[in-house]
């Protein structure tokens, strides 16, 4: 069978629900710890008896595999040359999560032919379908691939940390955002913050800066503390939420997941193209036909 028990039929053949949500989480940089915010952020949310997935759209860097110790056969190439379904190559992880690997060559989108867009098409709206969050950790820096992945999801968290040269990363990337949404809600999350007063700080002279500039509202997510446990976890290559689920960090995630579910962060930004499903609005803003 291709799915374990959290995907028998009779739950999914089942009533008819809305598609999950996806989560674009996004860095300015490298080193803000974007992928050790996705992969906690997914256990936190597993952990309220719903289903998530995480895909890993650092191409060639498969970084959700390294923090987890992971190492898979197939990634989400093989969807896209036709020769697996996305539920033949999903991995299991920690927490009760399940893992999209390495997903090498959907950041070349517009390289891609009819057939590897319809793949992955059909593998995107299958995963929305089964499962209740999508997140989708990005490459990081500003590249198009992953200003695409923020513009095509329904919700965007930007991970920044209060080094003025991540806060410089985190502007351009809010700038390019903007440029091809205005309309779009950017939710930012200060990480390795050494107090919450820092982290309010920093994302507050963010938000300012895109106030003035750019007359955009961001929106301010919280903030993870700098915690010793969070090194000790990756050093393990375990989440840090299941190594010390009572340290500083995981609390925050905790906070994090529970507000999302609740409404009070991450709202939904208006899409480009309301119509299109999350990989159209990602083909248009490549500017290809999905």
């Amino acid at each position: 069978m291709p799915y374990k028990r959290e995907f028998n039929l009779h739950r999914y053949v089942r009533q008819v629900r809305r598609p999950g949500a996806v989560i674009a989480i996004s860095g300015g940089k490298g080193g803000v710890g974007k992928t050790n915010i996705s992969v906690n952020l997914a256990i936190a949310l597993a952990r309220q008896d719903l289903d998530v997935v995480i895909m890993d759209a650092d191409i060639g860097l498969a970084n959700v595999e390294v923090i987890l110790g992971l190492k898979s056969r197939e990634t989400l190439q093989s969807v896209i040359e036709g020769k697996r379904q996305i539920h033949d190559i999903l991995v299991d992880g920690p927490g009760g999560i399940k893992i999209v690997p390495g997903i090498s060559g959907l950041g070349h989108l517009a390289n891609l032919d009819e057939n590897g867009r319809r793949n992955v098409r059909t593998a995107m709206e299958s995963l929305q379908q089964h499962f209740d969050y999508v997140i989708i950790d990005t490459m990081a820096g500003i590249g198009p691939s992953s200003v695409a992945f923020a513009i095509a999801a329904d919700k965007t968290l930007l991970v920044t940390t209060p080094e003025p040269s991540a806060l410089l990363d985190a502007y351009v990337m809010v700038k390019m955002i903007n440029s091809l949404n205005p309309k779009a809600k950017v939710h930012v999350l200060a990480n390795m913050a050494d107090s919450s007063q820092q982290a309010f700080t920093s994302v507050n002279k963010l938000s300012a800066a895109a106030r003035k500039y750019l007359g955009m509202q961001i929106d301010y997510a919280g903030h993870v503390p700098l915690d010793p446990n969070v090194r000790n976890a990756v050093l393990q290559s375990q989440p840090f939420s299941i190594v010390s689920p009572g340290c500083p960090a995981s609390r925050a995630i905790h906070t994090l997941a529970i507000r999302i579910t609740e409404g009070y962060v991450l709202e939904a930004t208006p899409a480009i193209e309301p119509r299109r499903s999350f990989f159209g609005r990602f083909a248009a803003s490549f500017g290809i036909l999905a």
